[in-house]
């Protein structure tokens, strides 16, 4: 099997909070990996890019549905969009 890290050792090495991870599942922001012998989550690499994507984001001050965007396409045209209106707002 790949290399999995438990949501409480991603929560560390993150800083950010389990309940945060979570709530990224709950709205389709990231996918773990879960079987029927623990109960915990558990992320793989991708999952783990993932998490580091959002997070900076998230730093850049780029909002949730604005990120949902970013993942839910292939072009660049809504990056370039998202990323346009920040500096935008920047300059104001």
């Amino acid at each position: 099997m790949y290399n999995l890290m438990k949501i409480r050792e991603v929560s560390s090495k993150y800083n950010v909070t389990a309940r945060t991870l979570r709530y990224y599942e709950d709205i389709g922001l990231l996918t773990s990996i879960r079987n029927d012998d623990v109960t915990y989550r558990m992320y793989d690499e991708h999952a783990i890019k993932r998490i580091e994507q959002i997070l900076i984001l998230r730093k850049l001050n780029i909002s949730i549905k604005d990120i949902q965007r970013i993942f839910a396409t292939s072009h660049s045209d809504v990056v370039l969009d998202i990323l346009g209106k920040k500096v935008d707002h920047i300059d104001d």
